[in-house]
């Protein structure tokens, strides 16, 4: 399959001056050596509900461009998201929107973002001053169980599966439907469509029933890519310490978010560190990682308002579990994951 972009319309963004990129990068040189993989920051509701600016040097993203390359962050996690009480022809509009959106005014010419899709894609993401975004499905109601739109969405470079958000939908119940469902025949077909095209499936979201069925029907990777452990505070988004181990033990990675309602009381970074002490004890250093979720909630988690700031937690991981374990949680455990998982790329890519 050849690249697919989206060029729909007139840019909405100006380019970023390229003496002003090579200055950035220039001063940025410990930056772009600190590699950092963010799973998940909902910069693509951002622009569609608010027209805000990626690339502005004053954008109010907390996951905008020049605060991902001033954290050191090489790959972000994109996610499509419709909210569950949009009509459905609407939502099916609304991401397609959104998927234009990343190839068009995100990644357009391709100098300083590019798309995530194949194996190939991780080992460049490592070297390159360039960020590479990765496409991913938070829930699937706009799909309205199409395994053809779920096709689609694929063909356009959506990685990154997603049944639910927190309400039930044709494939599975998430985390705020009440009767607690797990996968339907439909979900199941939906995630070995998804193993079969060398996709991840995200089990985020998930109602605990459908959590333990993705598990069982495993034919490819399975992740979390942002919640937080249960075991430290009680919030229905996060993993049990049954569903963090049975999820490393099938080779999967946990990103750990950095919402305040997730993490406990405080909601500073001596929670977020909680959360990660207790992750590594149960599941072991090679599958945890992070997902932020920046830009996808109100509440900001004090000392990691933005990906700017990911250097400070750089520092307190090292301080605290060791730089390799550090090492590990910002990037390699993601890249291993991605490494093994997707396809390699068309000849010539």
């Amino acid at each position: 399959m050849t690249d697919v972009k989206l060029i729909i319309g007139q840019r909405l963004f100006a380019p970023l001056d390229k003496q002003a990129f090579r200055l950035l990068g220039s001063r940025g040189e410990n930056r772009l050596e600190r590699r950092v993989w963010d799973a998940h920051a909902d910069v693509l509701w951002r622009i569609a509900a608010e027209r805000v600016d990626f690339y502005g040097s004053t954008s109010s993203l907390a996951a905008g461009w020049h605060r991902l390359v001033q954290g050191g962050v090489k790959v972000l996690g994109f996610p499509l998201f419709v909210p569950p009480d949009r009509p459905a022809a609407e939502g099916w509009n609304m991401l397609l929107t959104q998927a234009a959106s990343f190839h068009d005014r995100i990644v357009g010419d391709g100098e300083r973002v590019r798309p995530l899709l194949y194996r190939e894609d991780v080992a460049l993401a490592e070297k390159s001053q360039t960020i590479y975004g990765l496409l991913c499905l938070e829930g699937c109601s706009a799909l309205e169980g199409s395994v053809e739109r779920l096709s689609l969405c694929m063909h356009l470079g959506v990685r990154v599966v997603g049944l639910t958000w927190n309400e039930a939908n044709e494939l599975a119940d998430g985390v705020g439907e009440p009767r607690g469902g797990g996968l339907t025949a439909l979900g199941r077909r939906f995630v070995r469509e998804v193993w079969q095209r060398s996709g991840v499936v995200d089990v985020a979201h998930l109602g605990e029933a459908a959590f333990w069925d993705v598990l069982r029907e495993a034919r490819g990777p399975v992740v979390c890519t942002h919640a937080g452990i249960k075991a430290v505070w009680p919030h229905r988004r996060n993993l049990s310490d049954g569903q963090l181990k049975a999820l490393a033990e099938l080779g999967g990675v946990l990103g750990i978010a950095f919402v305040p309602a997730f993490l406990g009381p405080k909601g500073g970074l001596d929670d977020l560190l909680r959360h990660i002490e207790h992750a590594l004890e149960v599941a072991g250093d090679r599958h945890v990682a992070f997902g932020s979720d920046f830009d996808g909630t109100d509440e900001v988690l004090e000392g990691m308002e933005t990906a700017a700031q990911y250097p400070a937690l750089e520092r307190a991981l090292n301080a605290r579990f060791g730089e390799e374990t550090a090492r590990r949680l910002l990037w390699d455990n993601w890249r291993d994951l991605f490494d093994q998982a997707l396809a390699p790329g068309p000849s010539g890519t």
